[in-house]
């Protein structure tokens, strides 16, 4: 032997023990190999010179750099490593670190199927607010993406057996609990956030129990799903009774509004029940002398015009939309000469009601359409027995006639109230040109 062949024996020798790792012509890792498996593979074409070839958590090498192939392309050995290749069942190796799973454990897997559907579900609450299906605080839709994206990412890792994903999961589950604890110490919540916050807490742990440790039991493995799954339910729980409890409350502000504070037209403090004999059977309205017809919109009731709530016997209808607190009535009157424009009839209008309520304020003045023709709505605003109350004043001009609808609400209702106020606007038509009122019929507000 050569003392180049003697010197990769002895190497050989010192190193049998631990074995190789090497990246073979197809792109994979195999391994660990003993030398002679190494030199088989040489032979049979599955390694070149420049194969990368080393020891476990050592520098690699070229494969010339370790073995002295000059002995190796000594053709009797060659010819010999083909015979047993030849006689050798199919090549299996003995380790494809590839191939093998990254050690995925049970809890990683499970944990990545509801974090999949904790990411979908996150999803479609991202579509619901930007189609405006569902309300948000500012910011929601934000924090909704960056938690979709993280909790999709994270299933794909776990899915895959990464270990960084796992400790990556750990720390989502340990650092959202501390943020759920903040949020409520320094938000001084309490009720249902903390009912909610305690269903949260309990998600948190579930994910931690899953993702902690390299082996989890399988009882800790069930247990932290049944959590996360509890949890879950109980979440979507304390929001639906969350949202019937404030649904409720707005109706009862609603009704408070609608029916014991009309400070504007000075009625006195009603209950619901005293209106039920004044409520009209009816779901439009039409009047043939003026011209005018509207259908109305869901949820809004007509009243007779000897209701104990607004005492305007000049008013051609008066509606109210229980559920948003919102009061509304039609006035139809014979165009002044005095005053010629719409514009001017709706500063009119407005001078008159701010001499009633000093402290009213207007906020704008929309060009919108109304009954069919050009109109001008005006926002206003004013305080009245420490209550803070929105007004809406819509008017155009048809024929010889004003056509006004105004309606109104508390303050803190008034996003709902608005809205239904533009639905019942939408809803009045003019049918033709109107006739002309008779001298001395209707008044202005």
């Amino acid at each position: 032997m050569t003392a180049a062949f003697q010197s990769a024996v002895q190497y050989k020798k010192h190193t049998m023990h631990n074995g190789y790792l090497v990246v073979a012509k197809d792109g994979k890792e195999y391994g660990p190999l003993d030398r002679d498996t190494i030199q088989r593979w040489y032979y049979e074409g599955r390694l070149d010179q420049n194969s990368r070839v080393y020891e476990p958590g050592k520098h690699k090498f070229r494969l010339k750099e370790v073995f002295d192939l000059t002995v190796w392309r000594n053709p009797a050995l060659i010819d010999e490593a083909a015979a047993r290749a030849k006689a050798q069942p199919a090549f299996i190796p003995k380790t494809n670190i590839i191939a093998v799973p990254k050690e995925r454990t049970l809890g990683m897997l499970v944990a990545a199927f509801l974090l999949l559907a904790l990411g979908l579900v996150e999803v479609l609450v991202i579509a619901s607010i930007l189609t405006q299906q569902i309300d948000a605080p500012r910011g929601a839709l934000f924090e909704y993406t960056l938690g979709a994206i993280f909790d999709l990412v994270l299933a794909i890792g776990l899915f895959r057996g990464n270990q960084k994903f796992r400790g990556w999961g750990l720390a989502r589950a340990v650092i959202g609990g501390v943020l759920i604890v903040l949020g409520l110490v320094v938000g001084n919540s309490f009720g249902s956030d903390w009912v909610s916050a305690c269903f949260e807490l309990l998600m948190c742990g579930g994910i931690a129990a899953l993702l902690a440790g390299e082996s989890p039991s399988k009882v800790r493995v069930w247990a932290g799903a049944a959590a996360v799954l509890v949890a879950w339910s109980g979440i979507i729980t304390a929001d639906f009774v969350s949202r019937i409890i404030d649904r409720e409350q707005v109706g009862s502000d609603a009704d408070s509004s609608a029916f014991d504070l009309f400070a504007m037209r000075g009625a006195p403090a009603r209950k619901r029940s005293e209106l039920d004999g004044y409520r009209l059977p009816v779901a439009a309205f039409e009047d043939d002398t003026l011209g005018v017809s509207m259908r109305l919109p869901s949820g809004w009731t007509m009243l007779t015009p000897d209701n104990p709530i607004v005492n305007m016997p000049e008013a051609t209808m008066i509606d109210a939309h229980e559920r948003s607190g919102c009061v509304a009535m039609l006035v139809v009157e014979p165009k002044n000469i005095q005053i010629p424009s719409l514009a001017g009839y709706l500063g009119t209008v407005l001078i008159q009601s701010s001499s009633r309520e000093p402290s009213m304020k207007t906020l704008g003045i929309d060009e919108i359409r109304f009954g069919g023709n050009y109109g001008r709505r005006a926002r206003t605003a004013w305080t009245t027995a420490g209550e803070e109350v929105r007004g809406f004043t819509t008017v155009c001009e048809a024929g010889g006639s004003y056509y006004l609808l105004t309606g109104w609400s508390r303050e803190e209702t008034w996003p709902d109230a608005f809205e239904e106020y533009q639905v019942l606007e939408s809803a009045f038509r003019i049918r033709g040109t109107p006739m002309p009122l008779p001298a001395g019929a209707g008044a202005r507000r």
